[in-house]
């Protein structure tokens, strides 16, 4: 297959000779982990913004009609709300709202205009099918981001959300829950996520959390997305499998297996929007690969970004950049760094794609090998080239030579 790459790669001397400040994935509030008592306005866990909670009459919290209402601290129950065990209520991992107030849990943001990756659930907590449900919304920035029904069932139904949304200074993230005139079975437990932009979800592929000497193929549920392998896989598993390394962050893997006899051209890729396309920055893509002691190294493996469209390599996406890295030899774990330049050409998309892929060999080798995958991370840096517009013409030849064509 043949395809541009633009990879540049940027030391870091250069980085800080120009004075470049980064910015990495970050989490900046986590609702449940952030819940803090008596405090209703109370600081996130990294100083970044603040938390309320409070009771609102109008399904958007910003209609005129909402009346927004602080909820009161009741020690006796551990909640915010009424001590008398009436709705709406906010509790350390859960909400509840009454038959005529929604509930509101708000994040305000602190600090200057940013990026974010918001992630999240809202699950019935009760097992049984009483009540009519709920109805739970994500308002960002005073636009409505997402919305969906809850509906009575026995187990407990879970609708998670992930956006990017880009929040100002003063402005808010809020998270609501609508009884549907019955606040019967209408608890409702919920979390919320905010990471810096870029962000890879479950990067350390810790979740899920896997018993002794296991593995799950499913990966779809777990912040990626995947393509599988003729030969099994993409999947994760713990590093006591076999002969596996030791894994850098946390105690799994993801695993791409790749088969030395078929000369199928991907063994298997996972993929998952990392952001939201910025202009004239480098990515940095940071990431471990390990390999088990008693297989050969056999394939390649890629690291790839994408611009735009609804799935890296899709109708309406662009390659930014892509890079073969070295496979580790038995059981060693490699660190690698990549780079990637990303001009103002792709400005007009939305969506930026983090994707890996395995590859299998030409043939010329046999057997099988396993490519373990972990530690994945993206951060962002203002570039240090400037627009072509005004760079000297020796920059600019500079910066043609170090756009070439990769074939594999």
């Amino acid at each position: 297959m043949s395809r541009p790459f633009t990879s540049i790669r940027l030391t870091v001397a250069m980085v800080l000779a120009l004075g470049v400040a980064a910015q990495a994935a970050v989490t900046v509030a986590e609702f449940q982990a952030d819940f803090t008592a008596n405090d209703n306005g109370h600081a996130d866990g990294s100083g970044t913004g603040s938390w309320t909670y409070l009771s609102s009459d109008t399904v958007d919290p910003y209609d005129i009609g909402a009346n927004l209402t602080l909820l009161p601290w009741d020690a006796a129950n551990s909640q915010y709300g009424d001590s008398d065990y009436i709705p709406p209520q906010v509790r350390s991992t859960n909400v509840h709202p009454n038959a005529s107030q929604h509930v509101l849990v708000r994040w305000t943001n602190d600090g200057p205009e940013s990026q974010f990756k918001l992630d999240g659930f809202f699950q019935r907590e009760n097992t049984t099918a009483g009540g009519n449900g709920v109805d739970v919304y994500v308002y960002g920035a005073q636009s409505l981001l997402f919305s969906d029904t809850l509906a009575p069932a026995t187990g407990n139904p879970s609708t998670p959300f992930s956006q990017f949304v880009t929040i100002g200074t003063g402005e808010s993230v809020d998270f609501l829950v609508s009884a549907l005139g019955d606040l019967s079975f209408d608890r409702t437990n919920f979390n919320a996520t905010l990471q810096l932009s870029p962000g890879v979800a479950n990067g350390s592929f810790e979740t899920p959390g896997l018993g002794p000497d296991s593995g799950t193929t499913d990966m779809a549920s777990n912040g990626w997305q995947e393509d599988g392998g003729a030969f099994g896989g993409p999947g994760i598993q713990t590093d006591d499998k076999s002969t596996s390394p030791a894994a850098p962050d946390g105690n799994q893997w993801a695993y791409f297996n790749v088969n030395g006899t078929d000369t199928s051209t991907a063994e298997g890729r996972i993929w998952q929007e990392v952001g939201e396309v910025q202009e004239d920055v480098v990515y940095t893509v940071d990431f471990t690969l390990g390999g088990r002691s008693n297989q050969q190294a056999v394939g390649a493996f890629e690291v790839a970004l994408w611009a735009g469209g609804t799935a890296p390599g899709g109708t309406g996406s662009v390659l930014i950049g892509s890079q073969l890295v070295t496979l580790p030899a038995g059981s060693d774990v490699v660190a690698h760094s990549v780079d990637f330049l990303q001009s103002d050409s792709y400005a007009a998309m939305t969506a930026l794609w983090l994707e890996f892929t395995a590859f299998a060999p030409d043939g010329a080798n046999t057997g099988n090998y396993q490519i373990l995958l972990d530690a994945v991370d993206v951060s962002v840096e203002a570039s240090p080239i400037p627009a072509p517009a005004a760079l000297p013409m020796g920059l600019m030849l500079m910066g043609g030579m170090m756009t070439r064509r990769r074939t594999c």
